[in-house]
């Protein structure tokens, strides 16, 4: 099993302990046994048995090829991967504009504040502030 690694936006990813041929493979063979079966989740703890993967692990794959082929509604992979990129992009841009942010909002980086940015600035219980 491959060790999880870090993407450059600090996420955690890991890959497949599974080979996708072998996800594919488990896959054909619950869609052929499932008529042998009472059920397709008797066909699938079966099938899950015989590869030695548990059968949720299997579930899933069948319920992910169900969705990638528009057999059941929900995000494809690809679509599911693009949304992930997104998200990591717009975190990505979420930080750099806090950072630019932060250091814009400093007093003594604004034109003409650094007079008024000497001394504390305390703030009294009903709100009023004063310079100290």
């Amino acid at each position: 099993m491959e060790a999880p690694f870090v993407e450059e936006d600090g996420v955690m990813d890991r890959p497949s302990v599974y080979a996708q041929e072998f996800r594919d493979r488990a896959v054909n063979l619950v869609v052929q046994a499932t008529p042998e079966h009472p059920s397709e989740s008797a066909a699938i703890e079966t099938i899950a048995r015989q590869l030695g993967v548990s059968g949720e692990t299997l579930r899933k794959w069948v319920r992910r090829a169900e969705v990638n082929s528009a057999q059941r509604p929900g995000l494809t992979s690809d679509q599911l991967e693009e949304l992930k990129r997104l998200q990591r992009d717009n975190a990505q841009l979420r930080r750099k504009r806090g950072a630019v942010l932060g250091r814009a909002l400093r007093p003594d980086d604004l034109p003409g504040c650094a007079a008024r940015s000497s001394g504390t600035l305390k703030v009294g219980a009903d709100g009023s502030r004063a310079r100290g």
